[in-house]
């Protein structure tokens, strides 16, 4: 079975992004463990400044009244539940004597490196032994005159931190700065992350604290993240690409379908002129009218944005434009002799020869009246070879205007190339009248340059008094424009 080529269009819109996401994957790791490194080190961090503020003020109230008595009132205010908390594992006081009591309500065996301190007054940190291959946990201690109350920190908040969904996967290492602490180091995690090869690290240094954090990600977290960005990344390239071969054909069955219609609207002869005046606004007196396409599909009128892209982009537009010449030839007997019609033109019916071939057929009709609006939302392929159309055409007595000028493709090279010798400035510019917008120095520009070069202005798009005042004073009169004539059939053109 041989596949049409919109199926293979539709099978590769649905794999491109799982081929992207396939090369992706070895560039994700790097940032993505980056970005879950500093999530975490976020919380370390946050978790610190909590526990700094909450600890601080209990320990100073802890420190103003014990009396290192391990006494009814030395027992009932280290277990006073008020100073309960979750940074908090253990509070003991130890005296000169060697009277020791704790929370836990057995005395504290200070270790030998403990017992040799013979420090001034004053708080100091430390750790607990690692005793039996175990951790050690941090230590805060108050000394006075030989006294000591200890409040032994709780470090389970870092395992699960470093935990998660992810067990083994991160190291993370406590670097104390301060002097005093003789670099004393802690590290929690998968210590064995220390000695693998491309790890990812970051490290941050809490000056307040004087404290360097250094948490590292091992192998274990990138087969880990690999493992993840399968499990969910191909879903979603999946349905990215399930979504964009729907989107395309749908696309290309409406496309297509509105080029069906289009071709039917042909044959059944439903495309119709519609006349807009063009006035003198010295005498409000009309010299002619543009020629708007509108589609009568039955009882429905179909608005030009709707058909008038597709009928361009699929060449239909020329069809179109053929029968619509021919209606306006009908119609011209019906109008004074001294009056025109502007009719729309696609380049690629004056480069194809088109054009010409259809009014060579009707023996050149009313040169005089028939003129042509070459409109700029495609260019000429060949500007030299559109030239030599134009120049046959234009020595039949036709006239050609640039509509919409500035908007689109050609502009002033299509005036120096082509011989055109009308142009009509668009609606966008004829807007910025009366406002602060930037493009109203454009539209004067455009008026200054055409009538320096001889070039006959038309403006579209006029709605208000103030802009054909405002026109006028710059010598620009013909108009067209909601403000003298909306598009209509011929029967109300006749009527009025």
């Amino acid at each position: 079975m041989t596949l049409t080529r919109p199926v293979k269009i539709a099978i590769l819109l649905f794999l491109i992004p799982t081929l992207i996401f396939s090369l992706a994957i070895p560039i994700l790791i790097n940032p993505l463990t980056r970005y879950v490194l500093e999530s975490k080190l976020d919380t370390v961090n946050l978790y610190l400044a909590n526990r700094a503020q909450s600890l601080n003020d209990m320990i100073l109230d802890q420190v103003a009244q014990i009396n290192y008595e391990c006494q009814a009132s030395d027992m009932s205010l280290i277990r006073d539940s008020k100073y309960y908390n979750r940074f908090i594992r253990m509070i003991a006081v130890v005296n000169k004597d060697g009277r020791s009591c704790s929370t836990v309500g057995f005395p504290l065996q200070l270790s030998d490196e403990l017992k040799a301190y013979d420090l001034s007054s004053g708080f100091y940190m430390s750790t607990t032994p690692a005793l039996f291959n175990t951790e050690k946990e941090l230590l805060i201690y108050y000394q006075k005159e030989g006294n000591r109350i200890f409040w032994i920190l709780d470090s389970s908040w870092q395992e699960e931190i470093l935990k998660g969904d992810c067990i083994n996967c991160f190291l993370l290492n406590f670097h104390y700065l301060s002097p005093s602490l003789n670099g004393l180091r802690m590290s929690r995690g998968n210590k064995e992350i220390a000695y693998q090869d491309h790890i990812t690290t970051i490290s941050y240094t809490i000056k307040e604290f004087d404290i360097q954090e250094t948490l590292s990600a091992g192998k274990e977290f990138n087969q880990y993240l690999y493992y993840q960005l399968i499990y969910w990344g191909y879903p979603i390239a999946l349905a990215i690409g399930i979504l964009l071969s729907i989107f395309y054909l749908k696309f290309r069955n409406y496309k297509n379908s509105i080029q069906g219609l289009i071709l039917k609207g042909i044959k059944d002869k439903q495309f119709i002129p519609y006349y807009q005046a063009i006035l003198d606004s010295r005498e409000e007196r009309v010299v002619g009218y543009e020629i708007l396409v509108r589609w009568c599909k039955g009882k429905e009128m179909v608005p030009p944005n709707e058909f008038v892209g597709p009928a361009e982009t699929s060449g239909l537009i020329i069809q179109i434009t053929n029968q619509i010449i021919r209606k306006v030839i009908d119609d011209l007997e019906q109008f004074d002799v001294q009056q025109w019609v502007s009719i729309n033109i696609v380049p690629a019916h004056i480069e194809s020869g088109g054009l010409a071939e259809t009014l060579e057929e009707l023996n050149w009709p009313t040169t005089k009246q028939i003129h042509f609006e070459i409109t700029e939302r495609t260019p000429f392929i060949n500007i030299e070879n559109a030239g030599r159309a134009l120049s046959h055409l234009m020595a039949k007595g036709y006239k050609f205007k640039i509509d919409d000028f500035g908007t689109g493709y050609g502009g002033y090279s299509y005036i120096q190339n082509l011989g055109i010798s009308c142009i009509k400035i668009d609606k966008m510019f004829i807007d910025t009248i009366g406002t602060d917008d930037l493009k109203i120095k454009v539209l004067n520009s455009i008026i200054l340059s055409a009538q320096e070069a001889n070039i006959e202005i038309i403006a579209e798009g006029v709605e208000r008094g103030d802009q054909v005042d405002y026109l006028a004073t710059r010598a620009v009169y013909l108009i067209q424009g909601f403000i003298y004539s909306k598009p209509s059939p011929i029967e109300h053109i006749l009527e009025n």
